[in-house]
């Protein structure tokens, strides 16, 4: 099976919406809502869980800024593994953020 990037981007509130994070790949998107009890990248992570479980995709994903600076890319890398690369430690992506 084949993965898409998983990207992120955040949206501010309106008249009508509260803030919201919209996770998004070509097969689809899923809006969440802000919380803010959680971090800029919690929001953000927790919209591409979100996406992913609707999905059923899962594995490990790892998280990075997009190329506009709008937002971030997930990308799986491997399925349900630990990963060491140079010295860091890429775990899958959970809902403890």
């Amino acid at each position: 099976m084949t993965y898409q990037a998983v990207e992120t981007k955040y949206y501010g509130p309106t008249n009508h919406r509260g803030a919201r994070v919209k996770a998004y790949a070509q097969c689809g998107a899923v809006w969440s809502s802000w919380d803010h009890s959680l971090s800029v990248e919690g929001n953000h992570s927790a919209a591409a869980l979100a996406f992913l479980a609707r999905l059923d995709w899962n594995g490990l994903w790892v998280r990075g800024a997009n190329a506009a600076n709008t937002g971030y890319v997930f990308v799986q890398t491997e399925r349900d593994v630990e990963r060491r690369i140079r010295g860091f430690v890429f775990l899958p992506l959970t809902d403890e953020f």
